[in-house]
């Protein structure tokens, strides 16, 4: 399972659609996270293509797709390496060279890879096989018992998701199915709609 800390790292988002200018694993708490471990001077015909994957996916709010790249500018910058299939994914990258996520997860000792993280932050996958990829994605949508407002995963949606959803707010961490009303925001809106659950 992903620390804490790790999780709360912060990293800049350079390219794409994102609600934030940065980016931490927390805000991916209640979903799949997928993403891809890249560098700027690495072949791109031998990058996985996470633009395709997401399509391939469909619109799924359940999944939460990214790109981090390493050495910008060596040769390409982030808004090139984004423009050469990325569109619209967001690409983080890290200050000073430190591959701090490529550190994290990397098995082997190159660039190129596929991270999936269940909904829970568990490391699931690391590598570029397609078919292992969707299996992987497919086995998580089948055990994980998906309830919107369930924020600890205990089936019941009760005050003890009130006050982590709350905790949420106080901290501006994003978690997917604390998300009520599926803007992309953590906020008294979800609140709201969360206590309207219970009270009904």
């Amino acid at each position: 399972t992903v620390t804490s800390s790790h999780q709360n790292e912060p990293f800049d988002v350079c390219y794409g659609d994102y609600p934030y200018e940065q980016l931490q694993l927390s805000h991916f708490n209640g979903k799949i996270s997928i993403f891809g471990l890249s560098t700027s001077w690495w072949p791109t015909d031998c990058t996985f293509s996470l633009e395709a994957l997401m399509n391939s996916l469909g619109n799924d709010n359940r999944i939460a797709i990214f790109e981090s790249l390493d050495d910008p500018g060596q040769p390409y910058t982030c808004t090139q390496w984004g423009n050469l299939g990325q569109e619209g994914i967001p690409v983080i990258v890290e200050p000073n060279y430190q591959y701090q996520i490529w550190e994290w997860f990397s098995i082997e000792s190159y660039f190129g890879m596929i991270v999936i993280l269940d909904p829970n932050m568990v490391y699931r996958y690391y590598g570029s096989d397609i078919n292992e990829i969707y299996s992987t994605v497919e086995e998580i949508l089948s055990e994980t018992i998906w309830i919107a407002g369930d924020i600890n995963f205990d089936q019941i949606i009760n005050i003890q998701d009130i006050v982590l959803l709350v905790n949420l707010v106080l901290s501006n961490e994003y978690n997917g199915l604390a998300d009520m009303n599926s803007d992309g925001i953590i906020n008294v809106q979800d609140i709201i709609l969360l206590i309207n659950i219970i009270l009904n």
